[in-house]
């Protein structure tokens, strides 16, 4: 490892380099592996390739930090501290789109990682930029990109889920919650579940608002034939989302006047509640409630979130990705 590692600064050879990279991203995903990669010191220098001129060379070094990212957070962190998100939001405009669907897998393992992690991504900015490639991509693209958005959802605070509702979220997986993919429409589907959760427990008040934009982008529809699918698992999760938050509707949540009139109630009774406490008047605000008082626990019946995606799942190799 210290040999290749060295052929990363041969800065005189650009395909010695380049195959360097190429090397340290073949290397078996083995954690220990990974972080004798990273005890290499070859981080900085991987994210300094990123905006190498040579595509090959660009593409092997974001291979590789791909690579290093699926591991746990340690080495994760490592390359938050080398500033790799300015870099990743660079390939996020690259023109070739093999380039584009790697960075996305990148940014898919980091918003897999801890809270802490997850937040530097956001407030990197890559939210939005990940948001705009789904409706116009490739469906490679679309899908990598799905991916490290709904991982916030799925692996992050309730805080972190309310802001993907304020991004529009929802909206953007009507796009790919139907994919070929079982476990991207099992991860869409969790997201959902996640953000409605999150809004009933912590901004009850915004709920009807989230149902009614599920609902009339056709988002219920789509969730409502999952409930027929093949796949028990998706199943079971379709049908708690709409069992639990749209079993009251009968033909729309915006023609159901006596609802709304029930709902004028409520919040009005909420508001005087809120003036004999003093409560915050932020709608979204989160107040002292912890994750783990969350109303109905997803643990209960919705499988486990693993923390990364293999970039095999969606290709065969770099050869595919016209580098």
């Amino acid at each position: 490892m210290p040999f290749v590692a060295r052929m990363l600064f041969r800065d005189e050879d650009q395909e010695v380099v380049a195959d360097a990279c190429w090397a340290i991203s073949y290397m078996d995903g083995d954690a220990d592996l990974i972080m004798e990669i990273v005890n290499c010191g070859v981080c900085k220098r991987l994210v300094t390739l990123l905006s190498a001129e040579n595509t090959f060379m660009r593409g092997g070094a974001l291979r590789a930090i791909g690579l290093i990212s699926s591991s746990d957070e340690m080495p994760t962190q490592v390359l938050l501290n080398c500033n790799v998100l300015p870099a990743l939001m660079m390939l996020l405009q690259d023109e070739k789109q093999g380039i584009v669907q790697e960075t996305c897998w990148v940014l898919s393992n980091i918003t897999a990682g801890r809270h802490e992690q997850i937040q530097r991504v956001i407030d990197a900015g890559m939210v939005p930029e990940l948001m705009k490639l789904i409706p116009c991509s490739n469906w490679k693209v679309k899908c990598e990109a799905a991916f490290a958005l709904v991982n916030i959802c799925n692996v992050g605070s309730d805080k972190q889920t309310l802001l993907m509702v304020d991004f529009g979220l929802p909206e953007t997986l009507n796009h790919v919650i139907l994919s070929p993919d079982s476990n991207l429409k099992h991860l869409c589907l969790t997201a959902i579940y996640r953000m409605l959760d999150c809004v009933s427990c912590h901004a009850p008040r915004r709920l009807k608002e989230l149902q009614e934009n599920i609902e009339e982008t056709f988002l219920l529809e789509k969730i409502e034939e999952l409930q027929f699918d093949p796949d028990p698992d998706l199943t079971a999760i379709a049908s708690r989302i709409y069992d639990r938050f749209f079993s009251h509707t009968s033909r729309g949540l915006r023609d159901d006047d006596d609802d709304d009139d029930e709902q004028d109630q409520e919040d009005e009774n909420e508001d005087d509640d809120d003036d004999d406490e003093g409560g915050d008047d932020d709608p979204w605000s989160m107040g002292d409630v912890e994750t783990k008082d969350r109303g109905v626990p997803l643990a209960d019946s919705l499988p486990d979130i693993p923390r990364s995606h293999s970039i095999e799942d969606q290709s065969e190799g770099h050869e595919t990705f016209n580098f």
